[in-house]
Parts: C-alpha cells; sequence; structure tokens
C-alpha cells in the first residue's frame, strides 16, 4: 500500500504543480476531479454496504459542493446547496428500509463525507486565484501539505 501511494506522489506531483502553477479552468476541473476521487475513497472505506443510490447521491452532492466552493456555480443556486444538501441526504438514508440507528449513521456519514471531500480542496483553486500572491499562497499550502 506504501508502494502504491509513493509511485502515486511521484506522478502527480509534479502534474498538480503544473496545474496550480497555470491555474484557471485545468486546475478546477482536476480539482473537481479530485473531490470526486476522495469522495469513491471515503465511501469505499466508510460506506461499503450503502448501494448504488446511496453512493451517487454522495458523488452528485461532492460534485456540487466542489463547483459552488470553486466559484462556478451562479449565487442564487449556491444559497439553496446547504438546504438540498441536508435534504438529499436524509432523502437517501429513508431510501432504505434499515433501522434508524444504520440510516442515521449513514447519513451522518454521508454528509461527512461530502463536506470534507468536496468541501475542503477547491479552496485550493480559490486560494490560486488571488490577485497579486495567489500563486505563491497556492505553492505555499502544497509546500507546507507535503512538508
Amino acid at each position: 500500500m506504501l508502494a502504491t501511494r509513493v509511485a502515486a506522489a511521484c506522478i502527480f506531483t509534479p502534474v498538480i504543480f503544473v496545474l496550480v502553477w497555470y491555474g484557471g479552468w485545468p486546475l478546477s476541473a482536476a480539482l473537481a476531479a479530485l473531490c470526486l476521487l476522495m469522495q469513491w475513497e471515503f465511501q469505499k472505506l466508510t460506506l461499503p454496504d450503502a448501494g448504488r443510490a446511496y453512493h451517487g447521491v454522495g458523488y452528485a452532492l461532492t460534485l456540487l459542493l466542489s463547483l459552488a466552493t470553486l466559484g462556478m456555480l451562479p449565487p442564487p443556486f449556491v444559497g439553496l446547496l446547504i438546504p438540498g444538501l441536508a435534504l438529499a441526504v436524509f432523502t437517501a438514508a429513508m431510501l432504505r428500509p434499515d433501522p434508524i440507528e444504520t440510516s442515521m449513521r449513514r447519513a451522518a456519514l454521508l454528509a461527512m463525507g461530502v463536506v470534507y471531500t468536496g468541501g475542503l480542496l477547491p479552496f485550493l483553486g480559490r486560494l490560486r486565484e488571488l490577485p497579486g500572491s495567489g500563486l505563491a499562497l497556492g505553492l505555499m499550502a502544497l509546500f507546507c501539505t507535503w512538508g
């Protein structure tokens, strides 16, 4: 497992560095794709038996939250995002006829996963787009994380 992680880091570190250097829509697209990959891994670890519909809701919400964080959605839509996220999570939890404890645990894990995977990483794109020192701040965030 460690060898796989090190090999992936050796391959993707230069790619991420170049994407942050250039910024713009390639960085935003890469960050949104990484958010979906993170959500896949999170669901694989925490919700392996939740079902396809549940996982689909998680991917859709992660993509929406990452696009909203990147500033790629119109402002009126962003204002409806949080209530919509809550409604979608609890609807997905109630679609399966499980005991309430299991349904609420799944809903909490899904909500936490969406916020964790779709709400944090896209801030690198917002940081990069700051006028003036955005590139330096974006690179500093990467170097601090890697350090």
